[in-house]
């Protein structure tokens, strides 16, 4: 139940592996194994390039987090 409720919150926020996040933006990102990780996307010259990310943490698809909706209170109603 709960990897459904995850991906359809995800399903229209998901961004290729091939393109490239905004530096410096916060992301969550789908590895080759089905595992979500968040990480902060740093650009830094000469050092890692955005093909060097995708291909050290296996990532398959990525979103921002500022695109998630906000987490629900529970006691909220």
């Amino acid at each position: 139940m709960k990897e459904k409720t995850i991906n359809e919150l995800l399903k229209d926020r998901w961004h290729p592996y091939d393109e490239e996040p905004r530096n410096h933006s916060n992301i969550i990102y789908l590895n080759a194994d089905g595992d979500i990780y968040s990480k902060q996307y740093v650009k830094v010259e000469g050092f890692r390039t955005w093909r060097d990310f995708v291909c050290f943490f296996s990532v398959c698809k990525w979103a921002y987090k500022d695109d998630l909706p906000p987490k629900e209170n529970k006691d909220e109603k």
